[in-house]
């Protein structure tokens, strides 16, 4: 399966002057990546942008207490991708489900929208955590 796809609208938020691309890829009816602002931050699943400078830091599971990693600045022209696992527990008919995905995230800052930023570049940097997280 491919993990990068055109940016289309709904994936592009306006950040200032600069403008946040994202392509998500993992979630289903269970459980949604969601993306939220928090006090100026930008956080997807889980990942943390920070808009003043653009840096994009790993949260990790909300169960390993470690902390934020950070992964670098999608600069002009480059972007990120994260991929890790992620686990959780459905109860469906009488009976509980592990569910196990890959989720993946590639993220870019630009000052304009280039819907095939992720199709036309490789990622200047990719991270990794496969440890499995619920």
């Amino acid at each position: 399966m491919p993990d990068r796809y055109p940016v289309v609208s709904p994936k592009a938020i306006d950040m200032g002057r600069q403008r946040l691309l994202l392509d998500v890829h993992g979630g289903d009816e269970y459980r949604k990546i969601d993306c939220s602002l928090f006090d100026e931050s930008l956080i997807c699943d889980r990942l943390l942008l920070n808009p003043n400078d653009g840096s994009a830091f790993y949260l990790g599971t909300p169960n390993q207490n470690r902390p934020l990693q950070r992964l670098g600045k999608p600069t002009d022209g480059n972007w990120l991708q994260c991929r890790y696992n992620w686990r959780y527990r459905v109860h469906r008919d009488g009976w509980f489900y592990w569910l196990y995905e890959e989720v993946i995230l590639n993220v870019a800052l630009t000052e304009a929208l280039i819907e095939t930023i992720f199709i036309d570049s490789p990622p200047s940097s990719v991270f990794e955590d496969f440890a499995l997280g619920r």
